[in-house]
């Protein structure tokens, strides 16, 4: 500055930050082939997803929340990157693929069943069963006989033997054997109707 007869001088520094974060999402364990990515928009600038496992088909990499199909087994990342002028920040995303064994139900015995035909509990019904079509219920009363057979058990059991008659109430062992898995379940079942 100056007025002709004196000057003076001063520096002047202005900073300007931007700082941006790149938030990628939560990493996961998924049984499907293909998955959702949820990253955080940027305030600023712009974001878009990589994959830094390879052979996979983001739907579409500039938005935040996009599809991802043809996950690999095992692990997939992805990379979130978030960009504002010359600014850049990174968030990586971990998608593990599990093995499709892995991911199959699993099986749920009952222990308790009422073939009385009152709409509650009227036959066997053993959770994830449905999946295992290739399976074998084998039922014996307390004194260890055979009393009921079927393979391909459909949860259509409502308490009668292997002839058809209605067993009595009382307390029956049940094994079910699931070929595809190579398991076999024991539990007892308390029939009352």
């Amino acid at each position: 500055i100056s007025d002709g007869i004196c000057s003076d001088d001063d520096q002047l520094t202005i900073t300007v930050t931007s700082e941006i974060e790149a938030i990628g999402g939560t990493d996961r364990s998924v049984c499907n082939s293909e998955v959702n990515l949820n990253a955080t928009r940027p305030e600023f600038g712009y974001g878009y997803w990589t994959s830094l496992t390879g052979d996979v088909q983001i739907d579409d990499t500039s938005r935040a929340f996009t599809r991802v199909i043809g996950l690999n087994f095992g692990n997939n990342t992805f990379l979130w990157t978030v960009v504002n002028g010359t600014c850049r920040d990174y968030a990586e995303v971990n998608i593990f693929r599990r093995d499709s064994l892995e991911c199959l139900p699993k099986i749920q015995l009952p222990t308790a069943f009422s073939p009385n035909f009152d709409g509650s509990n009227d036959y066997l019904v053993i959770k994830g069963l449905e999946e295992y079509p290739d399976n074998e219920i084998v039922v014996y009363n307390r004194w260890g006989q055979n009393v009921y057979t079927q393979k391909s058990y459909r949860n259509d059991w409502y308490g009668t033997d292997n002839e058809g008659y209605p067993l009595s109430d009382g307390t029956y062992f049940v094994i079910v054997k699931v070929n595809f898995i190579n398991k076999v379940y024991n539990t007892y079942i308390d029939l009352r109707r």
